[in-house]
């Protein structure tokens, strides 16, 4: 998978780390967790979290490669999201680890046409990108924490771990 891509995929999940579904639990897009033909997003943060979410849809589930991924979503944050705020991720293609990064959430936001500061009440997004032909069968596992990064203010906007596994 190209670097363009992946960054592209992480900024979308990125935004969705935005729009926490129904608070995660029991899986983000409404998927069985542990199923191998869908994706699996789970929660890993608490109430404290700055962001509640109605719902995140994606289409179609599971993805598919050389097609295009839609995530729908939509959201309530308790307070602004403003400059300085990041995303850490981890990306693993089954034990190994790809990518180990902070993004800039606001720089991230340009990519799925928001902008900062992001306001305090209801969010949505809907956002398409392109999944290449070529992804490498396998599991590939994200874990994305957005937090606000503000000097002395470094709380979590929230946290997802995700799973998806491409079949050959």
């Amino acid at each position: 998978m190209n670097r363009t891509l992946l960054l592209s995929l992480l900024a979308v999940l990125s935004l969705a780390v935005l729009v926490r579904a129904a608070s995660f639990p029991g899986g983000l897009f409404g998927l069985d967790p542990g199923s191998s033909d869908s994706a699996t997003i789970n929660t890993c943060g608490d109430e404290k979290d700055i962001l509640i979410v109605k719902h995140i849809n994606i289409d179609p589930d599971p993805p598919l490669k050389g097609k295009p991924l839609t995530i729908d979503a939509a959201g309530f944050l308790k307070e602004r999201v403003v400059q300085g705020s990041m995303v850490d991720v981890i990306v693993k293609y089954s034990a190994i680890k790809l990518l180990q990064k902070s993004f800039d959430l606001c720089e991230q936001a340009k990519q799925v046409n928001k902008t900062c500061p992001i306001e305090e009440g209801e969010f949505t997004l809907v956002h398409t990108v392109d999944l290449p032909k070529d992804i490498p069968p396998g599991k590939y596992t994200v874990l994305a924490k957005a937090r606000t990064g503000v000097e002395g203010d470094d709380r979590q906007i929230t946290c997802i771990t995700g799973v998806v596994i491409f079949r050959p």
